[in-house]
């Protein structure tokens, strides 16, 4: 069975733009800006024997908010699998009134992950910025999770026993 890393992409590999206290999403290729030793900690990854496979909920892209367009996405995507050597990428298009089974806290993605690369999924673990993706983690009962806190002003819960706060995804890299 193979391991994977799964990562939350705004935050935790591109800068988010924060407004008010709350993350958003670049809306252009031109805002997709990649954090510091983003490219280093992928490789770590790899060297590790981990699967990197990108999770993110971009609701910017549901017809109820249409703020983002396919084309963007698909740049920034890109750029991620041939610069940064992404294994995978699922991305839920939906808003949470979809109630959809992708859209983080919920897994569908990682189960769809588990069956397309033959994951152990207690062998693995999620990297995110926000507590939807720890929760998500437990919920898809990860090894563990990494959260990186940029102190959101999005109500907070207690993070997992599993969970370690890290300063970037380069950080997770002594722990796996």
């Amino acid at each position: 069975m193979n391991k994977a890393i799964f990562i939350d992409r705004d935050g935790v590999i591109n800068q988010s733009n924060v407004i008010d206290g709350k993350p958003h999403a670049p809306l252009f290729f031109s805002d997709f800006i990649l954090l510091n030793k983003v490219k280093e900690a992928f490789l770590e990854i790899k060297s590790k024997g981990y699967l990197s496979i990108v999770i993110t909920n971009q609701p910017n892209l549901s017809p109820k908010k249409g703020t983002l367009c396919a084309n963007e996405v698909s740049k920034m995507h890109n750029l991620l699998r041939q610069d940064l050597g992404v294994d995978e990428i699922y991305v839920c298009p939906h808003v949470d009134d979809d109630n959809c089974n992708c859209r983080k806290p919920k897994i569908g993605s990682i189960i769809k992950a588990q069956e397309k690369y033959n994951l152990d999924l207690g062998s693995s673990f999620m990297i995110g910025d926000r507590l939807q993706d720890i929760e998500c983690a437990n919920n898809a009962g990860l090894k563990g999770a990494f959260f990186v806190d940029y102190n959101y002003t999005e109500s907070k819960t207690e993070t997992s026993p599993k969970c370690i706060v890290v300063k970037s995804l380069y950080d997770i890299c002594s722990y796996i």
